[in-house]
């Protein structure tokens, strides 16, 4: 399987076809359940900052739950899901990684860095994207729980750079992305900017990869918001359910990043370290929680 996406000035990453498009009239007026084309895809991305923002801007709220409903088996077999390819290394220069942590958060006890390429599929091309994740593990003070701080998230078009640059997540916007079973890597500007291959084959402990390629997912990830007190560190995460890997192959990933890029130094030049192609699926009924870091 291998996806490639080159980047676009509309909505969404695969065409609609303009027979299937809605007209503006007929858009929702909140997040949507079915989001059917570019327009449906815009007011659903609209409604769903301003609902983050107004939470970040109430003090009054610690949390906000929104809840997740289970794959089918249908759409499970079609080969819906997060695919792509996963791996943690260690950091090589822990001065650099320390810059990527801000305050209250503090240094994890084993600091680790979290690269993936992904292809988002919920078997609707109208709201499938690409999207790289670069993030360092860092630490809650006040209850102890990890969490992943992101230094860098390539996507393929500007709803879905918006969309995350508006919850505070550092996205660009690439030329293209072809994420693939074996190889998967972002273009910037006519060059390969990061990459990832993977070489199938045993690794030494199995079950740890399990855990280390788990936690990117069950973790979450720091989103600083602008709010009325200013930034506002949030941590999102999966509460309740199941997710499961539906495809997994193990081996050896070879990372590459542009030397240029600043976060090039989070990782070890010519890097190869146990990791997975993966398609990860949603089992069971669960929540998004996004809650407030701090009293």
């Amino acid at each position: 399987m291998v996806t490639t996406t080159v980047s676009q000035d509309i909505a969404t990453q695969v065409a609609v076809p303009k027979d299937k498009a809605a007209p503006p009239q007929t858009a929702s007026a909140g997040p949507t359940s079915t989001v059917a084309s570019e327009v449906d895809r815009l007011v659903d991305g609209r409604f769903r900052v301003a609902r983050l923002q107004k939470f970040v801007a109430d003090a009054s709220r610690r949390e906000m739950v929104l809840p997740s409903a289970p794959m089918s088996e249908d759409l499970i077999k079609s080969g819906v899901g997060t695919s792509g390819i996963f791996t943690v290394v260690e950091p090589p220069d822990l001065d650099l990684y320390r810059s990527y942590i801000p305050d209250p958060l503090q240094m994890p006890a084993a600091p680790a860095v979290a690269l993936a390429l992904v292809d988002f599929n919920m078997g609707n091309p109208a709201i499938r994207y690409p999207e790289g994740w670069v993030m360092v593990k860092a630490t809650r003070p006040d209850n102890g729980m990890d969490l992943w701080i992101v230094a860098s998230m390539p996507v393929a078009n500007v709803l879905t750079a918006y969309i995350g640059l508006a919850w505070g997540l550092p996205k660009y916007i690439s030329d293209e992305m072809t994420i693939g079973t074996n190889r998967a890597e972002v273009v910037y500007e006519g060059a390969v900017r990061f990459s990832l291959e993977l070489t199938p084959g045993s690794v030494s402990d199995e079950p740890a990869l399990r855990d280390r390629v788990g936690s990117i997912n069950e973790l979450g990830m720091l989103q600083p918001h602008i709010g009325k007190s200013g930034l506002v560190p949030i941590h999102g995460f999966g509460r309740g359910g199941q997710r499961e890997a539906a495809e997994w192959v193990p081996g050896t990933v070879k990372a590459y990043f542009s030397p240029d890029d600043p976060w090039a130094g989070l990782v070890p030049v010519g890097s190869e370290s146990p990791g997975v192609f993966q398609r990860v699926v949603r089992t069971g009924q669960s929540e998004s929680v996004w809650q407030k870091i701090g009293s």
